[in-house]
Protein backbone atom coordinates (compact mmCIF):
# COMPACT_ATOMS: atom_id res chain seq x y z
CA UNK A 1 0.00 0.00 0.00
CA UNK A 2 0.67 3.90 -0.54
CA UNK A 3 2.04 5.61 2.36
CA UNK A 4 1.66 8.89 2.63
CA UNK A 5 3.85 11.13 3.63
CA UNK A 6 2.15 14.38 5.17
CA UNK A 7 4.09 17.96 5.53
CA UNK A 8 4.96 19.91 8.68
CA UNK A 9 2.36 20.86 10.51
CA UNK A 10 2.94 24.51 11.10
CA UNK A 11 1.20 26.98 12.72
CA UNK A 12 0.84 29.20 9.54
CA UNK A 13 -1.42 26.37 8.09
CA UNK A 14 -3.46 26.00 11.16
CA UNK A 15 -4.29 29.76 10.97
CA UNK A 16 -5.58 29.45 7.96
CA UNK A 17 -7.47 26.52 8.37
CA UNK A 18 -8.88 28.57 11.36
CA UNK A 19 -9.83 31.47 9.61
CA UNK A 20 -11.53 29.61 7.01
CA UNK A 21 -13.52 26.84 8.90
CA UNK A 22 -14.58 29.36 11.42
CA UNK A 23 -15.23 32.23 8.84
CA UNK A 24 -17.68 29.54 6.99
CA UNK A 25 -19.00 28.25 9.89
CA UNK A 26 -20.93 32.15 10.94
CA UNK A 27 -21.30 33.10 8.01
CA UNK A 28 -23.96 30.38 7.09
CA UNK A 29 -25.06 30.46 10.42
CA UNK A 30 -25.50 34.40 9.79
CA UNK A 31 -27.20 33.97 6.05
CA UNK A 32 -29.18 31.06 7.35
CA UNK A 33 -30.19 32.75 10.49
CA UNK A 34 -31.88 35.41 8.12
CA UNK A 35 -33.03 33.79 5.29
CA UNK A 36 -34.92 31.33 8.10
CA UNK A 37 -36.10 34.27 9.84
CA UNK A 38 -37.42 35.94 6.83
CA UNK A 39 -39.01 33.05 5.66
CA UNK A 40 -41.15 32.11 8.67
CA UNK A 41 -42.13 35.73 8.10
CA UNK A 42 -43.60 35.81 4.69
CA UNK A 43 -44.70 32.28 4.67
CA UNK A 44 -45.16 30.92 8.09
CA UNK A 45 -48.67 32.94 8.56
CA UNK A 46 -50.17 30.69 6.06
CA UNK A 47 -49.21 27.68 7.76
CA UNK A 48 -51.14 29.21 11.01
CA UNK A 49 -48.65 27.62 13.30
CA UNK A 50 -45.61 28.58 15.83
CA UNK A 51 -42.34 28.26 14.72
CA UNK A 52 -41.66 25.58 17.15
CA UNK A 53 -45.35 23.64 16.41
CA UNK A 54 -43.38 20.63 16.81
CA UNK A 55 -42.21 20.43 20.41
CA UNK A 56 -44.83 18.77 22.49
CA UNK A 57 -45.80 19.98 25.71
CA UNK A 58 -43.82 17.05 27.80
CA UNK A 59 -40.55 18.62 25.89
CA UNK A 60 -40.72 20.70 28.25
CA UNK A 61 -39.04 23.32 26.42
CA UNK A 62 -38.87 27.28 27.70
CA UNK A 63 -41.29 29.28 26.08
CA UNK A 64 -39.71 31.84 23.52
CA UNK A 65 -40.63 35.53 22.60
CA UNK A 66 -41.47 36.96 19.20
CA UNK A 67 -37.61 37.64 18.67
CA UNK A 68 -36.89 34.50 20.01
CA UNK A 69 -39.05 32.25 17.73
CA UNK A 70 -37.11 34.13 14.66
CA UNK A 71 -34.11 33.18 16.06
CA UNK A 72 -34.51 29.75 17.77
CA UNK A 73 -37.95 28.47 17.08
CA UNK A 74 -37.48 28.06 13.30
CA UNK A 75 -34.88 25.01 14.45
CA UNK A 76 -37.13 23.22 16.88
CA UNK A 77 -38.11 20.49 15.00
CA UNK A 78 -38.02 16.39 14.83
CA UNK A 79 -34.53 15.54 16.81
CA UNK A 80 -33.63 18.81 17.60
CA UNK A 81 -36.64 18.81 20.04
CA UNK A 82 -35.19 15.41 21.40
CA UNK A 83 -31.64 16.64 22.04
CA UNK A 84 -32.52 20.17 23.80
CA UNK A 85 -35.04 18.47 25.56
CA UNK A 86 -32.33 16.00 26.97
CA UNK A 87 -29.74 18.72 27.65
CA UNK A 88 -32.09 20.75 29.81
CA UNK A 89 -33.81 17.37 31.53
CA UNK A 90 -31.14 14.66 31.34
CA UNK A 91 -32.21 10.70 30.39
CA UNK A 92 -34.63 9.38 32.29
CA UNK A 93 -35.88 5.16 32.67
CA UNK A 94 -39.37 6.54 31.93
CA UNK A 95 -38.61 7.66 28.32
CA UNK A 96 -37.49 4.97 26.32
CA UNK A 97 -37.23 6.29 23.16
CA UNK A 98 -34.90 8.93 24.19
CA UNK A 99 -32.45 6.01 24.97
CA UNK A 100 -31.49 5.76 21.55
CA UNK A 101 -29.32 9.29 21.43
CA UNK A 102 -26.36 8.78 22.48
CA UNK A 103 -25.73 11.39 25.05
CA UNK A 104 -22.57 13.44 24.27
CA UNK A 105 -24.25 16.12 22.15
CA UNK A 106 -26.90 16.37 25.07
CA UNK A 107 -24.54 16.97 27.24
CA UNK A 108 -22.13 19.12 24.86
CA UNK A 109 -25.44 21.19 25.26
CA UNK A 110 -25.91 21.68 28.62
CA UNK A 111 -22.32 22.19 29.65
CA UNK A 112 -22.67 25.45 27.04
CA UNK A 113 -25.76 25.80 28.85
CA UNK A 114 -24.30 26.16 32.32
CA UNK A 115 -21.67 28.54 31.46
CA UNK A 116 -23.63 30.98 28.97
CA UNK A 117 -26.11 32.80 30.21
CA UNK A 118 -29.39 32.33 28.07
CA UNK A 119 -31.77 29.34 27.78
CA UNK A 120 -30.88 25.80 26.10
CA UNK A 121 -31.84 26.99 22.31
CA UNK A 122 -28.71 29.64 23.00
CA UNK A 123 -26.49 26.71 24.17
CA UNK A 124 -27.34 24.44 21.13
CA UNK A 125 -26.37 27.43 18.62
CA UNK A 126 -23.29 28.00 20.21
CA UNK A 127 -22.79 24.37 20.22
CA UNK A 128 -23.50 23.62 16.74
CA UNK A 129 -20.97 26.65 15.11
CA UNK A 130 -18.31 26.04 17.25
CA UNK A 131 -18.28 22.07 16.61
CA UNK A 132 -19.43 22.94 12.66
CA UNK A 133 -16.32 25.66 12.66
CA UNK A 134 -13.63 22.86 14.48
CA UNK A 135 -15.18 20.29 11.84
CA UNK A 136 -14.22 22.82 8.67
CA UNK A 137 -11.26 23.68 9.78
CA UNK A 138 -10.27 19.75 10.40
CA UNK A 139 -11.35 18.86 6.66
CA UNK A 140 -9.29 22.30 5.32
CA UNK A 141 -6.24 20.93 6.94
CA UNK A 142 -6.98 17.25 5.85
CA UNK A 143 -7.19 18.51 2.52
CA UNK A 144 -4.39 20.89 2.40
CA UNK A 145 -2.41 17.52 3.96
CA UNK A 146 -3.42 14.30 3.02
CA UNK A 147 -4.46 15.50 -0.78
CA UNK A 148 -1.61 17.78 -0.73
CA UNK A 149 -3.58 20.49 -2.71
CA UNK A 150 -3.19 23.95 -1.90
CA UNK A 151 -6.50 25.42 -3.78
CA UNK A 152 -8.57 21.79 -2.99
CA UNK A 153 -8.93 23.43 1.17
CA UNK A 154 -10.92 26.05 0.35
CA UNK A 155 -13.17 24.83 -2.15
CA UNK A 156 -14.45 22.05 0.33
CA UNK A 157 -15.18 24.02 3.35
CA UNK A 158 -17.11 26.46 0.42
CA UNK A 159 -18.88 23.42 -0.73
CA UNK A 160 -19.68 21.61 2.71
CA UNK A 161 -21.21 24.90 3.96
CA UNK A 162 -23.49 25.48 1.05
CA UNK A 163 -24.38 21.13 0.87
CA UNK A 164 -28.01 20.93 0.56
CA UNK A 165 -29.72 19.88 4.00
CA UNK A 166 -26.28 21.61 5.44
CA UNK A 167 -28.08 23.37 7.45
CA UNK A 168 -28.28 20.78 9.69
CA UNK A 169 -25.26 21.34 10.50
CA UNK A 170 -26.27 24.72 12.29
CA UNK A 171 -29.26 22.89 14.40
CA UNK A 172 -28.98 22.03 17.66
CA UNK A 173 -28.51 18.13 16.60
CA UNK A 174 -25.37 15.28 16.28
CA UNK A 175 -24.42 16.49 12.87
CA UNK A 176 -21.99 18.85 13.70
CA UNK A 177 -20.22 17.71 16.45
CA UNK A 178 -20.10 14.02 14.88
CA UNK A 179 -18.34 15.69 11.71
CA UNK A 180 -15.84 17.49 13.88
CA UNK A 181 -15.49 13.85 15.93
CA UNK A 182 -15.02 11.76 12.72
CA UNK A 183 -12.56 14.08 10.83
CA UNK A 184 -10.30 14.51 13.73
CA UNK A 185 -10.11 10.97 14.26
CA UNK A 186 -9.13 10.62 10.26
CA UNK A 187 -7.00 13.01 10.58
CA UNK A 188 -5.01 11.99 14.03
CA UNK A 189 -4.98 8.30 12.01
CA UNK A 190 -3.74 10.02 8.97
CA UNK A 191 -0.57 12.07 11.31
CA UNK A 192 -0.03 8.69 13.24
CA UNK A 193 -1.15 10.16 16.29
CA UNK A 194 -2.99 7.09 17.41
CA UNK A 195 -4.11 8.50 21.03
CA UNK A 196 -5.29 11.32 19.55
CA UNK A 197 -7.20 9.03 16.62
CA UNK A 198 -8.41 6.35 19.15
CA UNK A 199 -9.40 9.80 22.11
CA UNK A 200 -11.60 10.95 18.73
CA UNK A 201 -12.88 7.75 17.87
CA UNK A 202 -13.84 7.60 21.43
CA UNK A 203 -15.70 10.43 21.54
CA UNK A 204 -17.68 9.93 18.13
CA UNK A 205 -18.94 6.98 19.01
CA UNK A 206 -20.52 8.62 22.21
CA UNK A 207 -22.65 10.99 19.90
CA UNK A 208 -22.83 8.55 16.64
CA UNK A 209 -23.10 4.63 17.31
CA UNK A 210 -21.88 4.24 13.95
CA UNK A 211 -18.59 5.85 15.25
CA UNK A 212 -17.71 2.19 15.60
CA UNK A 213 -16.82 2.17 11.94
CA UNK A 214 -13.88 4.64 12.39
CA UNK A 215 -12.04 1.69 13.86
CA UNK A 216 -11.22 0.01 10.50
CA UNK A 217 -10.90 3.14 9.04
CA UNK A 218 -8.27 4.25 11.30
CA UNK A 219 -6.92 0.78 10.75
CA UNK A 220 -5.98 1.09 7.46
CA UNK A 221 -4.07 3.86 8.11
CA UNK A 222 -2.02 2.11 11.02
CA UNK A 223 -1.51 -1.07 8.09
CA UNK A 224 -0.45 1.29 5.43
CA UNK A 225 2.29 3.03 7.86
CA UNK A 226 3.24 -0.47 8.81
CA UNK A 227 3.45 -2.05 5.58
CA UNK A 228 5.77 0.93 4.51
CA UNK A 229 8.09 1.67 7.90
CA UNK A 230 8.82 -2.41 8.10
CA UNK A 231 9.97 -4.94 5.61
CA UNK A 232 9.26 -8.33 7.65
CA UNK A 233 5.54 -9.45 8.80
CA UNK A 234 7.01 -9.96 12.02
CA UNK A 235 8.27 -6.70 12.05
CA UNK A 236 5.35 -5.45 10.92
CA UNK A 237 2.34 -6.98 13.56
CA UNK A 238 4.73 -5.84 16.08
CA UNK A 239 4.89 -2.49 15.11
CA UNK A 240 0.54 -3.19 14.08
CA UNK A 241 -0.13 -4.12 18.07
CA UNK A 242 2.42 -1.40 19.64
CA UNK A 243 0.80 1.30 18.15
CA UNK A 244 -2.84 -0.01 17.22
CA UNK A 245 -3.76 -0.83 21.07
CA UNK A 246 -5.39 3.27 21.72
CA UNK A 247 -7.42 2.39 18.82
CA UNK A 248 -9.30 -0.01 21.02
CA UNK A 249 -11.02 3.12 22.49
CA UNK A 250 -13.66 3.62 19.76
CA UNK A 251 -14.83 -0.08 20.75
CA UNK A 252 -14.69 1.03 24.38
CA UNK A 253 -17.30 3.66 23.15
CA UNK A 254 -19.82 1.44 22.36
CA UNK A 255 -19.35 -0.45 25.52
CA UNK A 256 -19.76 2.52 27.50
CA UNK A 257 -22.74 3.62 25.62
CA UNK A 258 -24.55 -0.05 26.40
CA UNK A 259 -23.13 0.60 30.00
CA UNK A 260 -24.85 3.91 29.61
CA UNK A 261 -28.23 2.52 28.57
CA UNK A 262 -28.07 -0.48 31.39
CA UNK A 263 -27.79 2.43 34.19
CA UNK A 264 -30.85 4.04 32.35
CA UNK A 265 -32.67 0.53 32.88
CA UNK A 266 -33.57 0.77 29.17
CA UNK A 267 -35.00 -1.98 26.47
CA UNK A 268 -32.80 -3.57 23.76
CA UNK A 269 -31.75 -1.00 21.30
CA UNK A 270 -33.65 -3.12 18.80
CA UNK A 271 -37.20 -3.52 20.71
CA UNK A 272 -37.03 0.64 20.82
CA UNK A 273 -36.14 0.98 17.37
CA UNK A 274 -39.27 -1.50 16.36
CA UNK A 275 -41.64 -0.37 18.92
CA UNK A 276 -41.18 3.34 19.50
CA UNK A 277 -38.99 4.46 15.92
CA UNK A 278 -40.53 2.32 13.87
CA UNK A 279 -37.53 1.05 11.86
CA UNK A 280 -35.83 -2.35 10.76
CA UNK A 281 -32.67 -3.07 9.97
CA UNK A 282 -31.81 -5.10 6.64
CA UNK A 283 -28.41 -6.52 4.65
CA UNK A 284 -27.02 -3.22 2.44
CA UNK A 285 -28.52 -4.62 -0.93
CA UNK A 286 -31.87 -5.16 0.46
CA UNK A 287 -31.55 -1.78 1.95
CA UNK A 288 -30.90 -0.31 -1.52
CA UNK A 289 -33.38 -2.38 -3.44
CA UNK A 290 -36.17 -1.05 -0.88
CA UNK A 291 -34.85 2.74 -1.00
CA UNK A 292 -34.78 2.40 -4.63
CA UNK A 293 -37.74 0.57 -5.37
CA UNK A 294 -39.79 3.28 -3.20
CA UNK A 295 -38.65 6.41 -5.19
CA UNK A 296 -39.75 4.15 -8.45
CA UNK A 297 -43.51 3.22 -7.02
CA UNK A 298 -44.02 5.92 -4.73
CA UNK A 299 -43.39 8.90 -7.39
CA UNK A 300 -42.93 11.19 -4.64
CA UNK A 301 -41.06 13.68 -5.82
CA UNK A 302 -40.33 15.71 -3.44
CA UNK A 303 -39.03 13.27 -1.39
CA UNK A 304 -35.46 14.38 -0.19
CA UNK A 305 -33.98 11.54 0.73
CA UNK A 306 -34.90 9.17 -1.61
CA UNK A 307 -33.20 11.31 -4.30
CA UNK A 308 -30.08 12.01 -1.83
CA UNK A 309 -30.01 8.15 -1.96
CA UNK A 310 -29.53 8.37 -5.96
CA UNK A 311 -27.01 10.94 -5.58
CA UNK A 312 -25.06 9.50 -3.40
CA UNK A 313 -24.85 6.57 -4.57
CA UNK A 314 -23.59 7.88 -7.95
CA UNK A 315 -20.90 10.31 -6.25
CA UNK A 316 -19.96 7.25 -4.67
CA UNK A 317 -19.20 5.02 -8.07
CA UNK A 318 -17.07 8.09 -9.27
CA UNK A 319 -15.49 8.30 -5.86
CA UNK A 320 -14.53 4.71 -6.15
CA UNK A 321 -13.43 5.04 -9.87
CA UNK A 322 -11.62 8.25 -9.35
CA UNK A 323 -9.42 7.24 -6.16
CA UNK A 324 -8.95 3.64 -6.59
CA UNK A 325 -6.51 2.41 -4.20
CA UNK A 326 -5.02 6.52 -3.67
CA UNK A 327 -7.05 7.39 -0.80
CA UNK A 328 -8.27 3.88 -0.07
CA UNK A 329 -9.17 4.62 3.78
CA UNK A 330 -11.22 7.40 3.06
CA UNK A 331 -13.19 5.31 -0.06
CA UNK A 332 -13.98 2.50 2.82
CA UNK A 333 -15.38 4.91 5.21
CA UNK A 334 -17.51 6.18 2.39
CA UNK A 335 -18.93 3.03 1.44
CA UNK A 336 -19.23 1.34 4.61
CA UNK A 337 -20.89 4.56 5.97
CA UNK A 338 -23.35 4.13 3.05
CA UNK A 339 -23.94 0.58 3.67
CA UNK A 340 -25.43 1.14 7.27
CA UNK A 341 -27.21 3.95 6.41
CA UNK A 342 -30.02 2.17 3.86
CA UNK A 343 -29.69 -0.58 6.06
CA UNK A 344 -31.90 0.90 8.30
CA UNK A 345 -35.04 0.88 7.04
CA UNK A 346 -38.24 2.83 8.02
CA UNK A 347 -42.55 1.94 8.64
CA UNK A 348 -44.82 4.42 7.91
CA UNK A 349 -45.36 5.65 11.42
CA UNK A 350 -48.02 3.04 13.66
CA UNK A 351 -48.10 0.27 11.35
CA UNK A 352 -45.68 -2.27 9.84
CA UNK A 353 -45.59 -0.92 6.15
CA UNK A 354 -42.08 -0.52 5.13
CA UNK A 355 -41.10 2.78 3.55
CA UNK A 356 -37.29 4.01 2.95
CA UNK A 357 -34.67 5.29 4.93
CA UNK A 358 -36.09 8.50 6.67
CA UNK A 359 -33.26 10.86 7.19
CA UNK A 360 -30.60 9.29 4.65
CA UNK A 361 -30.39 12.95 3.22
CA UNK A 362 -29.26 14.14 6.64
CA UNK A 363 -27.27 10.83 7.05
CA UNK A 364 -25.27 11.41 4.12
CA UNK A 365 -24.14 14.93 5.39
CA UNK A 366 -21.18 12.79 7.21
CA UNK A 367 -19.72 11.49 4.09
CA UNK A 368 -17.16 14.01 3.27
CA UNK A 369 -15.31 12.89 0.60
CA UNK A 370 -18.17 13.05 -1.39
CA UNK A 371 -18.09 16.46 -0.44
CA UNK A 372 -14.34 16.78 -1.34
CA UNK A 373 -14.72 15.11 -4.55
CA UNK A 374 -17.10 17.27 -5.35
CA UNK A 375 -14.83 20.29 -4.17
CA UNK A 376 -12.42 18.58 -6.80
CA UNK A 377 -15.05 19.15 -9.34
CA UNK A 378 -15.78 22.38 -9.49
CA UNK A 379 -11.76 23.59 -8.31
CA UNK A 380 -10.54 21.93 -11.49
CA UNK A 381 -13.35 23.85 -13.59
CA UNK A 382 -13.11 26.38 -15.77
CA UNK A 383 -14.98 29.98 -14.22
CA UNK A 384 -18.54 29.20 -15.60
CA UNK A 385 -18.35 25.61 -13.55
CA UNK A 386 -17.47 27.22 -10.46
CA UNK A 387 -20.26 30.02 -10.92
CA UNK A 388 -23.13 27.26 -11.72
CA UNK A 389 -21.97 24.47 -9.04
CA UNK A 390 -22.02 27.19 -6.26
CA UNK A 391 -25.28 28.75 -7.43
CA UNK A 392 -26.65 25.46 -7.45
CA UNK A 393 -25.53 24.47 -4.37
CA UNK A 394 -26.44 27.96 -3.22
CA UNK A 395 -30.38 27.56 -4.37
CA UNK A 396 -30.61 24.06 -3.48
CA UNK A 397 -29.75 25.37 0.21
CA UNK A 398 -32.43 28.42 0.33
CA UNK A 399 -35.04 25.81 -0.95
CA UNK A 400 -34.66 22.95 1.73
CA UNK A 401 -33.71 25.11 4.31
CA UNK A 402 -37.04 27.06 3.81
CA UNK A 403 -38.65 23.88 3.97
CA UNK A 404 -37.51 23.13 7.51
CA UNK A 405 -38.69 26.50 8.58
CA UNK A 406 -42.09 25.36 7.79
CA UNK A 407 -42.20 21.58 8.58
CA UNK A 408 -42.33 20.33 5.23
CA UNK A 409 -39.34 18.52 5.57
CA UNK A 410 -38.43 15.41 6.70
CA UNK A 411 -35.86 14.46 9.75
Amino acid sequence: MQRFDPPSNTPSGWAEAVRWGYGAALIQRVLLGVWMALIWQIAGPYFGARPDFQVPASAQLPQLSGAESLIFGVWRHWDAIHYLNLAQQGYSSADAGMSVFPPLTAWSIRAFDLLLPGGVDLAGMVTSTLMFGLALTLLYRLCATYYDDSALPRWAVVVMALLPLGHFFAAPMSESLYLALTLATIYAAFRRRWWLAGIAGFLATLTRTQGVLLLPVAGLFLLQDCLSSETTWKARIQRLLLRGYPLALILLGVVAFTVFRTALHAPPLDQVYKEISYLTFVDPLTGLWVNLRWLWTIHDLSNVDAWAVVATLLLTALLILQERKRHLPLTIYTVTSLFLFVSKINYAYGTNIITHTQSFGRYALMLFPLTILMARFLEQGGRWRRIVGVFALLILTMMLSARHVLGLLGP
